[in-house]
């Protein structure tokens, strides 16, 4: 068989393929390929480590203060907007 009325009959089943049962295959793919995913290396529940630090000179130092504004403008200007914008926002420059 062949022509335009095989590519018609061909198109509405689908390709050729039983969608119900492709979709339950791939949903068994799928189901294996998660459970062999790692876990996540990071905690989500990690806490910050300034957050923890002591405050003062007791702490770790923060070097990027220490850089002129130039060089911190052009390094925020190469953030992705979203980020530059964050950064600028939160600046105490």
């Amino acid at each position: 068989m062949s022509g335009p009325r095989h590519v018609a009959m061909f198109l509405e089943t689908g390709h050729g393929l039983d969608t119900e049962g492709l979709s339950q295959f791939m949903n068994a793919v799928l189901s294996c390929v998660y459970l062999a995913l790692p876990d996540p290396p990071v905690s989500t529940t990690a806490t910050l480590s300034a957050a923890d630090a002591p405050a003062g000179d007791g702490g770790v130092s923060d070097l990027i203060s220490l850089l002129p504004d130039d060089l911190l403008r052009a390094v925020v200007s190469r953030l992705p907007a979203k980020d530059g914008a964050r950064t600028a926002v939160l600046s105490s420059r």
